[in-house]
Parts: C-alpha cells; sequence; structure tokens
C-alpha cells in the first residue's frame, strides 16, 4: 500500500502500515484518539498494550521504530489530526 502526503491530508495515518499492528490494533489506537504513526511512535509500550490489549507474545516495542519511520518518510511527524472519525 503507497499513501501519499495528498491522500492522507487531514486524516489518520494507517497504522496497520506498521508490522505487527493489524486492523484490529488499529480499530483500538483510533478509539482512544491515537490517530498518526507519530502518536504511536511516542507512546510508551505498556500505554500501546494497555490500549491494544495486545497479547503477551506481542512485540510491542518493534511498533516505535517502523511508526518513526513511516511518519518521516510520508512527512506525517507534523500531523496535527485529532479526530474525530468520519
Amino acid at each position: 500500500m503507497t499513501v501519499t502526503d495528498e491522500e492522507t491530508a487531514d486524516r489518520p495515518d494507517n497504522l496497520a502500515m506498521i508490522r505487527g499492528v493489524g486492523e484490529a490494533y488499529k480499530r483500538r489506537l483510533y478509539g482512544v484518539g491515537s490517530y498518526t504513526w507519530r502518536q504511536v511512535a511516542e507512546s510508551d509500550i505498556e500505554t500501546l498494550r494497555r490500549i491494544t490489549r495486545a497479547k503477551p507474545n506481542a512485540d510491542i516495542n518493534a511498533w516505535r521504530t517502523p511508526a518513526r519511520e513511516l511518519a518521516e518518510h510520508y512527512h506525517r511527524w507534523p500531523t496535527p489530526f485529532r479526530g474525530p472519525l468520519e
């Protein structure tokens, strides 16, 4: 899946693009107002685990670096999207 700056203007980031974050985790993150790759990259591991109700074997720590890389690659680091989803 490719994302362009134009496609993501005024929209949440597709958190499912982070390896290990599927649609269920994405919906749970959106549900608590975590809409951007930056928010995931800056969240602590325990918060992410609690929000997503991730299984004990889920490598939550591995989400943060790819989230940062996606935000930087797509120039989404300063993205102010706070919701709500439509």
